[in-house]
């Protein structure tokens, strides 16, 4: 399941329309179906660190540092800032133009 949500997530990032400010607000607001939630965290997390916008472990645990990280990218790349892993979430900050945190 794992390597299934990577290779979805990678073709989705390389999309040209997967840019924060081109998708619509509602959204952000749809969690990922558990399953692919679960497989994605880590991802989610050494992602964030590696924009300066996480500084907590990569243990897949989607804690309030997780949350913290992800709306912290969120305003950084002018999304809603409503710390929720969607896929919007997904195909913006796997995306080669995401804005890192200034942190």
């Amino acid at each position: 399941m794992r390597r299934f949500a990577l290779v979805l997530l990678a073709a989705i990032a390389v999309s040209p329309a997967a840019r924060a400010s081109n998708i619509p607000d509602s959204y952000w607001a749809e969690p990922l179906p558990t399953a692919m939630y679960a497989a994605t965290i880590r991802d989610i997390q050494s992602k964030l660190k590696e924009l300066n916008c996480y500084r907590g472990a990569i243990d897949g645990i989607a804690g309030r540092g997780t949350t913290g990280g992800i709306k912290a990218w969120q305003k950084a790349n002018n999304a809603p800032q409503n710390g929720i892993v969607s896929e919007p979430l997904m195909q913006s900050l796997l995306n080669a133009q995401s804005v890192p945190c200034r942190r």
